[in-house]
């Protein structure tokens, strides 16, 4: 029962927080940016602004959440009184880390644009490694039950937000002199309007743990509980598919950026091997530990036969979450984050009318509810796999062996139409040269685009020869006074 609330509460909670996860990934290539130009006051000027976003939703969100977590969790409606009052009380505690958790948005967001993925994962071992600890001390010797859950992921919010911030002083990318006072609503609304959009589109896709979860809610708290156990099973990868995305995005868009096509798509080959690869052996270890694993989390046979009819499922899934985050960043490397955008909206219709379809058939169970979920990394793989290899529009697409060849003679053709310019214009200058032997008081002048024979020491007629783009054409003549200029 109280590990049904905790799931409850965390994915309400989850629901409202990651609403503003757009600021981690526009922080991003705004950093990048001032990277490239080498504006170390840019650099902090934006860290600053996006840190001033991140405290300011992140105490409004907090608050609202805060005073109304009664009102959130009646409107997922458990069906076990206590199992909402665990619910209340842990999203309260949650809801005071608020601010600490957008401002990890932010900070990550900073070391993504400078390609510094080593920090990130510091911060995440430190997280968890906190969380840990105080899941240990709280809930199995102090017995704090709910609210001990709570705190230790509440304290390890701050535990991860510290040790960012800090590495971000200490290393010289954020001043704090930029963080002394608030940014002009003038500098930030142009990233307030983009993270509406970005903002929607996480609604949308996380929206559909948040309806799996109501329905798990509904059909009891042994459901609730597992449907938790499976989600922190899962999310034990996170933090790899996490860092695959972020390699691949620099290293793609590094190839990409340089025209070099091939290396980007060894690149990715590569990266796919390995991701899927380390996937598969993920799937495998889980499974394999999934006794010790799954008693850490709960004792209840009931819980734990859920549990096993749905592990099978989301471990054959490691590898293709694996691929899929790795497609992700292929596409985000090539700046078609909209295609991406829409592959995600689409994966999510595709989970809604699933979930929906097992609901009203009366075929709910912990397996069906996560078959549902996994249709996004299908998804995910598929429109990858579309874009990156099988459209014209794939910024990875080797040419054809004709378009390479057509390539290769434009530039040929190109010099040998420069070459019959050369020697037509020299043959012009030649017939100049030729005129000037038969008149010996002819004097020829030549720039680059006239001959002009001039003939005498007084007035004098000129004739001028133009050779334009290979092309010779003669003027009538002209009487002109010596020495004027022509």
């Amino acid at each position: 029962m109280q590990l049904g609330a905790v799931s409850l509460g965390t994915v309400a909670l989850n629901s409202c927080i990651f609403l503003f996860s757009f600021l981690l990934f526009l922080t991003v290539p705004e950093i990048a940016a001032a990277v490239v130009k080498k504006d170390d006051e840019q650099v902090s000027r934006v860290a600053a602004q996006s840190m001033w976003l991140a405290m300011v939703f992140g105490v409004v969100t907090g608050t609202l959440v805060f005073f109304n977590a009664g009102a959130i969790v009646a409107a997922l409606n458990p069906p076990e009184p206590r199992v909402a009052a665990f619910a209340t009380e842990y999203i309260r505690i949650r809801a005071l880390a608020c601010p600490c958790t957008l401002l990890g948005f932010v900070t990550t967001g900073v070391f993504r644009g400078f390609k510094d993925t080593r920090t990130p994962l510091l911060g995440t071992a430190a997280s968890v490694g906190f969380s840990f600890c105080l899941h240990v001390l709280l809930l199995n010797v102090l017995h704090m039950e709910v609210a001990g859950a709570a705190i230790a992921a509440a304290c390890a919010s701050l535990a991860s937000c510290g040790v960012m911030v800090t590495a971000l002083i200490k290393g010289g990318k954020l001043r704090p002199h930029h963080l002394a006072s608030p940014p002009s609503l003038a500098a930030v609304l142009p990233l307030m309007q983009r993270g509406v959009v970005l903002g929607g589109k996480n609604l949308v896709a996380f929206g559909m743990i948040l309806i799996a979860s109501t329905v798990c809610v509904r059909m009891g708290s042994a459901f609730q509980a597992s449907f938790e156990v499976i989600r922190q099973l899962w999310s034990i990868t996170m933090p790899f598919f996490e860092c695959i995305n972020v390699a691949t995005q620099a290293l793609c868009a590094a190839a990409l950026g340089k025209e070099d096509v091939a290396t980007a798509r060894s690149l990715l080959f590569r990266l796919l091997s390995l991701g899927v690869g380390i996937g598969a052996v993920g799937g495998v270890l889980v499974w394999g530990l999934h006794v010790p694993l799954i008693s850490f989390f709960t004792n209840d046979p009931v819980v734990i036969s859920h549990v096993l009819t749905s592990l099978p499922l989301i471990c054959i899934f490691f590898p293709i979450d694996a691929a899929g985050s790795i497609f992700d960043g292929s596409l985000l490397a090539a700046k078609q984050s909209n295609y991406l955008s829409a592959v995600q909206v689409f994966g999510s219709a595709v989970q809604y009318v699933a979930l929906m379809w097992v609901i009203s058939n009366g075929h709910a169970s912990a397996l069906a509810i996560w078959g549902a979920i996994k249709f996004m990394s299908v998804a995910r793989v598929v429109g990858g796999v579309s874009r990156t290899f099988l459209s014209r529009k794939s910024a990875y697409r080797l040419p054809a062996p004709s378009e390479a060849a057509a390539a290769a003679a434009a530039p040929a053709g190109a010099s040998g139409t420069a070459a019959a310019a050369g020697e037509e214009a020299a043959g012009v200058t030649a017939a100049a040269a030729a005129a000037e032997a038969e008149a010996p008081d002819v004097a020829v002048v030549e720039t680059p685009s006239l001959t002009v024979l001039a003939a005498g020491a007084g007035p004098m007629e000129v004739t001028i020869v133009d050779v334009v783009e290979g092309a010779a054409a003669q003027r009538p003549a002209k009487p002109v006074a010596a020495g004027s200029a022509v």
